[in-house]
């Protein structure tokens, strides 16, 4: 089996939007939150927004 970079940021981007959207923090385009995919030491860097709503001490990573 061939494994590209491509195919693994399809592979986990869509496993983190199943996940994520349970929080309402779905990626709508992930193009600028893959910041590196190591084939070699399998690993894979992404990069997140989260959000602050001080009134009601609230961080996370779905806005509300």
């Amino acid at each position: 089996m061939k494994i590209t970079k491509e195919r693994v940021v399809e592979e986990i981007t869509s496993q983190l939007n199943e996940c994520l959207e349970i929080h309402n923090a779905e990626v709508y385009d992930w193009n600028d939150k893959i910041v590196d995919v190591d084939l070699k030491n399998q690993t894979i860097i992404i990069k997140f927004n989260y959000y602050v709503v001080e009134d009601d001490d609230y961080i996370g990573l779905g806005s509300y």
